[in-house]
């Protein structure tokens, strides 16, 4: 397989055995799973996933891959493909045609997607069980574990509250072709079942956007303007957040300066 698709989607593909095993290996699959593939590329891993006897829906962007992926996998009455770009695709309507239960994701993502990615999937509406996926190591660190802190952006807050890290591993850049120029990781996540309201969540997920877009301001400094009609200073001395930045917050100051803001502007009449 040349190296044209992968670079034309920013995508490099895994030749490494071991580690496609490795991943398997965490997904944890089992005949009663749907597991989704984001980037099926040369099928390299949709096969092994299609070997653990799970239902395995890839999606393929580029044309030419998924014409190939069709002829390769014609023979497996549990692979089902679809040539779309996942960020135009409604995840739920194609899931739902399979299970609500037991779907997981396994993917080796194209790395300049991967935030657009992460974050539909976060938002969605599919009840997923786990994800094992394969994500620039510095993407990995700064999304997941909140490192470092100067980069840490609105999708790390919402992290949190929604997976739980499971672990993370390095993957050698020889293991892809063609060769990365970035390091990368295979990080394993398990959606959590008590999440927040997604009232809540939603609103979390705007005022986080709204105090990273402006990240060198002080949280006070940005929130009076976005809630004029409140008085969110009071809240921040309360909490002791007063001189803090959107990049000092802790997911228990984001939880309780969410909670606050709702409760204030119910008290507000808004």
């Amino acid at each position: 397989m040349s190296g044209r698709s992968s670079v034309r989607w920013g995508q490099h593909f895994l030749v490494d055995s071991s580690i496609r095993d490795f991943i398997v290996s965490l997904a944890e699959l089992s005949a009663k799973d749907v597991v989704l593939e984001i980037g099926v590329g040369t099928g390299f891993l949709t096969e092994a996933l299609a070997k653990s006897s799970a239902r395995v829906i890839g999606i393929e962007k580029d044309p030419e891959l998924f014409k190939q992926a069709t002829v390769l996998f014609g023979d497996f009455d549990n692979v089902f493909l679809h040539c779309f770009d996942v960020l135009e695709l409604d995840l739920d309507l194609l899931l739902q045609r399979f299970s609500k239960d037991n779907i997981k994701l396994v993917s080796n993502l194209p790395y300049y997607l991967s935030t657009e990615i992460v974050t539909r999937v976060l938002f969605c509406n599919v009840d997923w069980q786990l994800a094992v996926l394969m994500v620039q190591r510095e993407f990995a660190e700064k999304t997941f574990l909140g490192i470092p802190r100067r980069k840490k952006g609105p999708l790390s807050v919402i992290v949190p509250f929604m997976v739980e890290v499971q672990g993370m591993w390095p993957v050698p850049r020889s293991a892809f072709r063609p060769m990365p120029r970035v390091d990368s990781v295979i990080v394993k996540l398990c959606f959590k079942r008590e999440k927040l309201d997604k009232p809540l969540l939603d609103k979390l997920w705007r005022i986080a956007q709204c105090l990273f877009a402006e990240r060198r301001k002080k949280v006070g400094t940005i929130l009076k303007r976005c809630f004029p009609q409140l008085s969110p200073r009071i809240i921040l001395n309360e909490l002791g957040l007063e001189n803090a930045r959107a990049e000092d917050l802790s997911p228990a100051d984001w939880l309780s300066l969410i909670r606050a803001l709702s409760a204030m502007e119910k008290g507000s009449g808004e």
